[in-house]
């Protein structure tokens, strides 16, 4: 992980955030030379803050049970690769999802992510592009991340334009508090290694980006090659954010 070091400046109207009426809670920072992608894991006082979502998850790094707090929908007509239509949820006014990211349940029991290109109250819809050979039940789910206006409680965060907003952990001034943000994606990755030891080492922090897959993991042993007598010992792993559910230790391509 690294600090985030850049200043932070308390929010005074519903114009700095949005229309968010938390507004006197959250402060924003320009995110240069710290967060630059909402994915990143963030970590102040030894917890791993939510990114904003939708609905409170039970739990932050659950942002992606499907099962607890995403929004249901009848896939035919109303969700595509491209879009999803929904007259229901999607009813609010224009620039309201600017800057977002939605997840969406799809084929295979998993999830796919993606940036929110358009959305066009006209016709309650949002675009965005997921890979074509992607498709879905015939009721699935999806979920919206990643918008300041949906920052409700302390620790939650959103980057939107290049500048973060949060509202600090324990409420006060987040410029007299550690904030650290992920910097890399994976700690080991071995690939036709043989009597490999790795002990003593703190691995925190790592993340994926969601498109990645399990793309964020203490060791990664690649499939398709030999890995043979590899120790992974006395290690402390925390804090670790993959892509649904992705391992934090990966042990593909090892036969003992």
């Amino acid at each position: 992980t690294v600090d985030f070091t850049n200043s932070w400046t308390q929010c005074t109207s519903t114009n700095d955030v949005g229309g968010n009426t938390n507004f006197a809670n959250i402060w924003y920072a320009n995110a240069n030379g710290g967060q630059t992608y909402f994915w990143q894991t963030v970590i102040v006082s030894n917890q791993f803050l939510p990114f904003a979502q939708d609905f409170v998850p039970t739990e932050p790094i659950w942002f992606d049970d499907v099962h607890n707090g995403w929004t249901n929908i009848t896939t035919s007509g109303n969700v595509t690769t491209n879009f999803i239509k929904d007259s229901t949820y999607l009813t609010q006014p224009t620039g309201y999802w600017d800057g977002c990211w939605v997840g969406v349940f799809v084929d295979g029991n998993g999830t796919r992510f993606a940036a929110v290109t358009n959305y066009f109250p006209a016709t309650n819809t949002i675009r965005f592009a997921l890979p074509p050979s992607v498709s879905f039940y015939g009721t699935t789910k999806y979920s919206l991340m990643n918008n300041m206006r949906s920052i409700t409680y302390e620790g939650q965060y959103a980057l939107v334009t290049n500048r973060m907003y949060y509202w600090p952990l324990g409420g006060g001034n987040p410029n007299n508090q550690t904030v650290r943000v992920a910097s890399l994606g994976n700690a080991f990755v071995l690939s036709n290694e043989q009597h490999v030891r790795m002990q003593g080492f703190q691995v925190e922090g790592y993340y994926s980006h969601v498109e990645a897959g399990y793309g964020a993991s203490a060791v990664t042993l690649t499939s398709g090659t030999r890995n043979d007598g590899i120790r992974f010992t006395d290690n402390l792993v925390q804090f670790m954010r993959s892509m649904d559910r992705g391992p934090v230790i990966n042990l593909q391509g090892t036969t003992n």
